[in-house]
């Protein structure tokens, strides 16, 4: 069950430490940044070198506050669909982006408009990469290459044969799609799913029209 007072807790701890480390770094001069129409490599390369080597911007309270919103929103919306869009690793990588942007003003501050650029971009990560058949945005797409519904799935197939395999002795092909039937599925998905668990290793065949489950040490 999600926890929106941990979720601000945990988001609150990580951009805490963000922003006192950055307390820390000395003032800096204020740069005159120069827009040009046409950048030269060569130029590119040597300011990319410079913001890297000299440029340290500190997360600002208001950016932290932003993303801490935008996580806590995006974890209840989760709870409401049955999915879970972000975690706290993905807080990381939301500084990470923001801090790559004010650095690239040679800015010394983490801005709420950096913040809300990172928090751009991920949506659109979450849009294009993340989303499930139902339209829910599931980070288990990202983490595990497979959504959450696809991963629930595979586990009532692995179920439905243990089942038959410990009530009937054994879990033949056909039983096991009858009673993939009778969970919602339909046979050619059943069939899939017992095709990809074979591939993955977790299924075997004894013998023809015969399933079992690969037993682990760990089990």
């Amino acid at each position: 069950m999600l926890d929106e007072e941990l979720d601000k807790s945990i988001a609150e701890h990580i951009l805490t430490q963000h922003e006192a480390a950055g307390a820390k770094i000395a003032d800096m001069e204020d740069y005159k940044q120069v827009e040009l129409p046409v950048v030269d490599g060569e130029l590119l390369r040597k300011y990319i070198a410079y913001a890297r080597r000299n440029v340290s911007p500190r997360l600002s309270h208001e950016a932290a506050e932003r993303i801490k919103k935008y996580y806590v929103e995006l974890r209840k919306s989760g709870a409401k669909q049955g999915a879970v869009p972000i975690t706290p690793r993905q807080i990381e990588g939301l500084i990470r982006m923001a801090e790559a942007r004010a650095k690239s003003r040679l800015a010394d501050t983490v801005a709420i408009e950096d913040a809300e650029k990172a928090i751009s971009l991920s949506e659109y990560m979450l849009k294009i990469l993340a989303v499930d058949s139902s339209g829910r945005r599931d980070i288990d797409t990202l983490l595990t290459g497979m959504p959450r519904e696809k991963v629930d799935k595979i586990n009532a197939m692995i179920e439905i044969i243990k089942k038959l395999d410990s009530d009937e002795g054994s879990a033949k092909m056909q039983r096991v799609i009858e009673e993939a039937e009778k969970a919602g599925f339909d046979a050619g998905t059943a069939k899939k799913y017992i095709e990809e668990l074979e591939k993955r290793g977790d299924v075997y065949s004894p013998r023809p029209g015969i399933l079992r489950i690969v037993r682990h040490d760990s089990e």
